[in-house]
């Protein structure tokens, strides 16, 4: 509260840690993701580092690489022990993957993981079962995608047959363009992104790329009517009574 800012700004630590309640589920609450974000500047600006506590899954662990948080601890990272131990393999290979994808530019940087299955019901039932969970991904036997089952804030679970497939390592602006010239009804469908060998790397958010870019860069290479299209149609299209996303 008010008498913890007000210590860190008297004691100016060279630490400041966020436990448990900020981190966990901060990749499915925007409120904990701003928080979060909000702490690093602050720490920044104090030349303070951030330490996020009780890491416990790979969706949180990518949203702290997202929002430049450079230090965690938690049981996906490691479990308690006397002595020091390394990062697991896979681990400290998703950390170094996800720091260099925010200085190329590339998918790398927004790529969220999802639940899987093999049909669209069992997708619908766990959603069903799973107020936090937005996409389940559909693969077939070779864990290569075949559709998308999205709980729209609108329409309700529904089944996309054929989503948008891209290349992990795809410029992440060329993406956002491409999603731009789908049709208004699926411009903010959720995007599979796959590897090199066609086999699901995990799904991509269009309000996650278009923040990334913003924070990473001005849009130097969008137009402004691609950017105009982004944002929805303007009051010249509503007068004129111009159908939009």
């Amino acid at each position: 509260g008010y008498a913890s800012l007000k210590h860190v700004m008297e004691l100016r630590p060279n630490f400041i840690k966020l436990d448990r309640f900020f981190v966990g589920g901060c990749h499915k609450e925007p409120a904990r993701s701003s928080l979060i974000e909000m702490m690093g500047t602050m720490a920044s600006r104090i030349d303070a580092t951030i330490i996020a506590e009780g890491v416990e899954s790979e969706s949180e662990l990518e949203e702290l690489i997202h929002l430049g948080v450079s230090l965690a601890q938690g049981y996906y990272l490691g479990k308690p022990s006397e002595e020091m131990q390394p990062l697991p393999v896979a681990q400290a290979e998703a950390i170094r993957t996800r720091a260099e994808a925010r200085q190329q530019g590339n998918l790398w940087g927004v790529i969220d993981s999802c639940f899987t299955c093999s049909d669209a019901d069992t997708a619908a039932t766990y959603l069903d079962a799973n107020d936090e969970a937005h996409v389940v991904l559909l693969v077939d036997e070779r864990n290569r995608p075949s559709g998308i089952v999205e709980r729209h804030s609108l329409i309700g679970i529904r089944h996309l047959a054929q989503p948008m497939k891209v290349q992990r390592e795809s410029d992440l602006r060329a993406v956002l363009q491409r999603c731009l010239s789908r049709p208004p009804a699926h411009r903010f469908d959720p995007i599979v992104v796959v590897g090199a060998d066609g086999r699901m790397a995990g799904v991509a958010t269009v309000d996650r790329m278009v923040k990334f870019v913003l924070e990473n860069g001005p849009l130097l290479d969008m137009r402004a009517a691609e950017v105009r299209a982004l944002m929805g149609p303007g009051d010249r299209d509503m007068k004129a009574g111009t159908s939009g996303c």
